[in-house]
């Protein structure tokens, strides 16, 4: 009978304790959609905020603009208002002054079309002198040395247009050289963005180990990493358990402890590990002790660039033994990165 009364007495602290543990669960995975629930309602009460505030600013510019565009009407109108007929005389005068400017302009034109003739005709003349020089002295004079004229000596309109046109072709040139010489020198960099203490000082030691190794893929990250706890797992048959293992040029892992929730386990459980480019993290659940490759009950992967240089935190969607990514399964798992090396 003691016998008896005992094991009952076990069977019950087993069951409250399993109560305790679950309802722990259930409080952890409650503070955490709390925590995420109160931090979307106060971005949302943000950008609330700022579209009030952008459309208050849009609003007391649109009043200014509209302000000043009626202080501008009226200045107009009063303007118009007090501006005086014009007398007959100043209409007479105006006309004047506009026949007078046309016969100028047709003037000034007439000028300009004989000057265009007789450069015409000196330039012609200057062809037949060309031609009458003798063949030796021809052959004397290259292309590239030209006499300038003397200061003194008037120059002919047409040979100052020449004169100009020969300069601006070649600062086109110059400019045109320039814009090559441009294009082909290297782009000054962007700014690097502003990092904070932890991320300089693992900037510093990613560069160091550059030096050293002479190759960014040599470089050693390591990783702190806990595995939180997981959601919505497929009806087991044992307690489960977790395991982060690395993929790619270093294999390293750690296990978590087994967990008696078996459908939302709870880890809370940390351990290190490293990885270098083009590794990945793979976290596997179990619920056999030396399980084989596909003895998972469900696995998730974050690759390097997921996690190098800022770390991770929040949910993976898991997969289960086929592949399939379920839409409810998840694990929780924070990676930092604490420093690096390099690789010997």
């Amino acid at each position: 009978m003691g016998n008896l009364n005992g094991c009952v007495a076990s069977t019950e602290g087993g069951a409250v304790e399993d109560t305790s543990q679950e309802a722990e669960v259930q409080q952890l995975w409650q503070q955490d959609a709390t925590a995420l629930k109160e931090e979307a309602d106060k971005r949302r009460a943000k950008r609330e905020q700022e579209a009030e505030a952008r459309k208050a600013r849009i609003e007391a510019a649109q009043q200014a603009a509209d302000e000043a565009m009626g202080e501008t009407a009226g200045l107009n109108t009063a303007a118009a208002e007090a501006k005086p007929a014009a007398s007959p005389r100043q209409e007479a005068r105006k006309a004047e002054a506009k026949k007078e400017e046309v016969k100028v302009s047709a003037k000034s034109k007439a000028k300009k079309e004989e000057a265009k003739k007789e450069e015409a005709k000196g330039d012609d003349t200057k062809a037949a002198d060309a031609k009458k020089a003798p063949e030796t002295q021809a052959e004397t004079k290259t292309d590239t040395t030209k006499e300038e004229p003397a200061k003194d000596e008037p120059q002919p309109a047409a040979k100052k247009e020449d004169l100009k046109s020969s300069a601006k072709s070649k600062a086109k040139k110059e400019d045109a050289k320039d814009e090559g010489n441009d294009k082909s020198e290297p782009k000054t960099a962007a700014p690097a963005p502003v990092m904070g203490e932890k991320e300089a000082a693992l900037q510093k030691q990613v560069d160091e180990a550059i030096a050293i190794t002479k190759d960014p893929d040599l470089v050693k990250y390591n990783l702190d990493i806990k595995i939180c706890g997981a959601r919505e797992l497929a009806p087991t048959d044992a307690d489960p358990y977790a395991m982060c293992s690395t993929k790619g040029k270093i294999a390293l892992r750690f296990r978590t402890k087994t967990s008696s929730q078996r459908a939302s386990p709870v880890w809370n459980q940390a351990g290190k590990v490293q990885v270098m480019h083009g590794d990945s993290l793979s976290f596997c659940i179990y619920d056999k002790e030396n399980p084989g490759p596909t003895d998972h009950l469900a696995k998730a992967e974050l690759v390097f660039d997921q996690v190098i240089p800022s770390g991770f935190e929040g949910e993976i969607a898991l997969e289960d033994k086929d592949g399939a990514v379920s839409e409810k399964t998840f694990i929780k798992v924070r990676v930092r990165v604490s420093s690096a090396v390099a690789a010997e």
